[in-house]
């Protein structure tokens, strides 16, 4: 199976995000997604970890991924795997509207894979109608979707929020990552993050790994990789996306590029602007 990755955005589904790919070799470490993962495998079978345990999908399996929710990836078999997968945010679920058995409530699923054939079959129908917005219609693109992300929601949906952490934890957990994500460029220090929630160092990194699964430096790596993402689609120039977001140089984005996302920045940067 050769590796291959291509990310498609619907405009007229809110340029909602897909990927399509075939991988044996990429291993993908520790990161999040600021929407949904919601994969079907076609071929072979993904193995990751999630929640706490290691998963295996296998072909025609669905993998589910909450938005923010740490998980990783690699082959579960020595030819590798191919899926294909869209990453709604909050703000898509919101385009369902009345749909929902509580509107305006975002999702949470507590399975990271599912055995549904109906709803794989549904999922598959509306990737090939992103995939070629060509010959079909916009309405009927959009229906399809309102289809599909309902019937998921319906079946799969469980009514859970999590909180990790409450009171002068949480709030200090906030103030991080609102921090992180506010300074993507600079190189902050553990005594900056101190410094700025009066905590001590060792047990904000403890508190902050819990309440995100990851440490204060990885989820900047994850937030300098997003705003990059979104630069890159804009058009920028990858040397001044790698400056702008705080990687030392192009290299340093592409490696790390390549290990979150499965394509170089080069590349996605073709895919996004056609």
């Amino acid at each position: 199976m050769s590796e291959s990755a291509k990310y498609t955005y619907a405009k007229d589904l809110n340029n909602l995000e897909m990927l399509q790919a075939s991988f044996r070799r990429q291993t993908f470490g520790k990161h999040v997604h600021e929407g949904f993962c919601i994969g079907v495998i076609e071929q072979g079978a993904q193995a990751f970890y999630h929640s706490g345990e290691i998963h295996v999908a296998d072909t025609n399996s669905i993998i589910l991924v909450n938005a923010d929710e740490v998980h990783t990836g690699n082959s579960a078999t020595d030819y590798g795997w191919s899926y294909k997968a869209i990453y709604p945010t909050a703000e898509h679920f919101e385009l369902i509207g009345s749909e929902l058995s509580q509107a305006g409530c975002t999702p949470y699923f507590n399975q990271s894979v599912l055995h549904d054939p109906l709803l794989a079959s549904q999922l598959k129908r509306l990737y090939a109608l992103i995939a070629d917005p060509q010959n079909h219609a916009t309405l009927e693109r959009q229906t399809v979707y309102l289809e599909v992300m309902t019937l998921l929601i319906q079946r799969h949906n469980r009514h859970h929020f999590l909180s990790p952490v409450t009171g002068s934890e949480h709030w200090a957990i906030q103030q991080i990552k609102d921090y992180l994500n506010a300074n993507m460029d600079q190189n902050i220090s553990l005594d900056d993050l101190s410094t700025l929630v009066q905590l001590n160092p060792h047990y904000l990194v403890r508190t902050f790994q819990k309440a995100t699964g990851l440490p204060p430096h990885a989820y900047h790596v994850q937030t300098r990789l997003h705003q990059a993402k979104a630069l890159l689609a804009h058009g920028q120039p990858i040397s001044n996306v790698a400056l702008n977001t705080g990687f030392t140089d192009q290299s340093h984005l592409n490696r790390h590029f390549k290990k979150a996302f499965g394509v170089t920045p080069g590349k996605f940067q073709q895919q996004a602007r056609h």
